[in-house]
């Protein structure tokens, strides 16, 4: 029992709960994000010409695959080139598709600032606690701007594919993604993983790693 209640208290050092929450909050304001991202670009008019024709049309009218992408614009954030042969020739191709490679780096950020404290927890040798304590202190500001940079690598990304596939991006829409990556996420994910519930699960007592309270 007393091997088990080390084990576990070993595990609750780890403060797992704090990347969960982080990757709850985000992935909540990532789908807030996406969902209006996706709608903010339909092409209203083209929508309604088309709805009007397929429900006037008596010929079972159907929009192709090619009119629904004028209409929704569909962002795809990675490039590929490929050169195929044809005709003895080669020609150049270019191809979209949806992955986005955020997230990792983030999670791995967030371990690096805390690493002082796991080496205190962890490690037999002595640490220095002021830096215990200004890495617990100062851990909602990193948290604050390290989502900002996710919300700045995000609305970089959009841009970037909107340009690459439709042109210049409208004004209206930059203002309603402006809007919503550094508005939704950065509060959603901040607001839910308060400075006080952080110190409070990070620090644990004050006795523990040789700090004042905080």
């Amino acid at each position: 029992m007393k091997k088990l209640s080390g084990l576990w208290g070993k595990f609750r050092k780890l403060h797992l709960g704090l990347y969960l929450i982080f990757s709850m909050m985000v992935s909540l304001g990532s789908f807030t994000a996406y969902f209006f991202e996706k709608y903010s670009l339909i092409d209203i008019q083209l929508l309604k010409t088309e709805w009007e024709q397929t429900r006037n049309s008596k010929d079972g009218y159907r929009p192709s695959e090619e009119t629904k992408d004028r209409i929704f614009r569909p962002l795809k954030l990675s490039k590929r080139v490929n050169y195929v042969r044809k005709d003895g020739k080669w020609e150049k191709t270019v191809t979209y598709n949806d992955k986005e490679d955020v997230g990792g780096l983030y999670f791995l950020l967030l371990i690096v600032w805390l690493w002082p404290l796991y080496r205190h927890y962890f490690s037999k040798k002595p640490q220095n606690p002021a830096k215990i304590e200004s890495r617990i202190i100062n851990l909602p500001l990193f948290i604050f701007a390290l989502v900002w940079l996710m919300a700045l690598q995000r609305y970089l990304a959009k841009v970037w594919a909107y340009s690459a596939q439709y042109g210049e991006v409208p004004a209206k829409t930059h203002m309603i993604w402006v809007w919503l990556l550094f508005g939704d996420i950065k509060s959603v994910a901040f607001s839910s993983t308060n400075p006080l519930n952080i110190r409070s699960r990070t620090a644990g007592k004050p006795r523990d790693i040789g700090i004042s309270p905080v």
